[in-house]
This record gives structure tokens, C-alpha cells and sequence, in this order.
């Protein structure tokens, strides 16, 4: 993992760092987290296993990026969108079209939902703002929503809140067999479900 400064931190101490946030976040009262973010790994960390466990016995839901590579998570360990999880919700992206951005990662099993992840305006440093593209762009449009369902009716649990978002796509036809639910995420059609 590289920085700004061109230095790098070694995966360890990276996953290290994002597991205990999380852990953090659910200890402090997070109902929802995103995960902008993600990676290929031959097994799964076990901290990262422990983490979910604990995102699991906390009713937290994880909203993860699916990725932006092309692949087919399906088929590679891509974490921690890929862990089986009914408390994670994995998210890829569409482009201006309302079309599925094909080179980002999809899944049939694997990947739950896209949302819009094409020229999304973004905040950078020293007060800019830049179009970006990816599942991490995507992947808070589907934290928000969730969010929001939280805030609409506090007494819903992770996994219905997930069903909830998952049942009330709209239905794409570029997404048909790409991903679990087969659309992009719907704020209105969620709310009003």
C-alpha cells in the first residue's frame, strides 16, 4: 500500500490498521461502514475474519467495494467484499449510461449490488474537487442509503436493511447474470419499500 510521500506500508500492517477502525467504529456505535476498498489475498486474514465476527455479533452492516480490475469475484478470494457474510453488502459500479462499468468487478454470487461509480465529483486536497471512477465511488452511494433506511426505521437489523436495498433495485440489463441482485441501487424504490 503506497502514499503520497512514495513510501509504502506492508499489507499486514495495513489490513492491521483497517481492522481496528472497523472494530472501533462498531465499538463507538456505527450501524453502517464503508470499505472503499479491498483486495485479492491468497487466504483471509484471520484479524480480518474476526473483524467481520464482530461486525456480525454487533448487527453492523459493511457496505465493501467490489473492486476495479475486471475480474470476477466469483472466482478470486477479493476481501472483504467476497467474505459470506449476510452483514456485508458487496457494491460495483455503473457508468453515465446506467450501464455496468466494465472494468470494474462483478461477481454472480459475490457482488450484491452497483451503484453510479463513473465521474463521481470527489473531495481532494487543499479545498479541490476531481471526477473519479471506481467501486469506491460507488460503494458510498449504497453506505448513504443504508443510512438512510437506519435513520427511516431505527428498529431494522443489518440484514434486513441489506434485503431491503438488495429486493429494491432497478434491474439492468448489462448487470442480468453479472451480479447477485442484477441492478443499481434505487434510493426511492428502497425507502418507499
Amino acid at each position: 500500500v503506497s502514499n503520497d510521500k512514495g513510501t509504502s506500508t506492508p499489507p499486514e500492517v495495513a489490513i492491521s490498521r483497517v481492522v481496528q477502525a472497523m472494530i472501533y467504529a462498531v465499538d463507538n456505535g456505527a450501524r453502517v461502514i464503508n470499505a472503499s476498498l479491498g483486495g485479492d489475498f491468497p487466504e483471509t486474514p484471520q484479524s480480518v475474519l474476526d473483524m467481520v465476527e464482530h461486525i456480525e455479533s454487533h448487527g453492523v452492516l459493511l457496505v465493501c467495494a467490489a473492486g476495479n480490475d475486471g475480474s470476477n469475484n466469483d472466482l478470486i478470494n477479493f476481501i472483504p467484499a467476497g467474505i459470506p457474510s449476510d452483514h456485508i453488502i458487496a457494491v460495483t459500479s455503473t457508468n453515465q449510461r446506467d450501464e455496468y462499468y466494465a472494468s470494474h468487478s462483478y461477481g454472480p454470487t459475490t457482488v450484491d449490488v452497483a451503484a453510479p461509480g463513473y465521474k463521481i465529483v470527489s473531495a481532494m486536497p487543499n479545498n479541490q474537487y476531481a471526477e473519479k471512477k471506481g467501486t469506491s465511488m460507488a460503494t458510498p452511494h449504497v453506505t448513504g442509503l443504508a443510512a438512510l433506511l437506519f435513520a427511516q426505521n431505527p428498529s431494522r437489523s443489518a440484514t434486513e436493511v441489506r434485503q431491503i436495498i438488495i429486493d429494491t433495485v432497478d434491474p439492468l440489463p448489462t448487470l442480468q447474470g453479472k451480479i447477485v441482485s442484477g441492478g443499481r441501487v434505487n434510493a426511492y424504490s428502497a425507502l418507499t419499500y
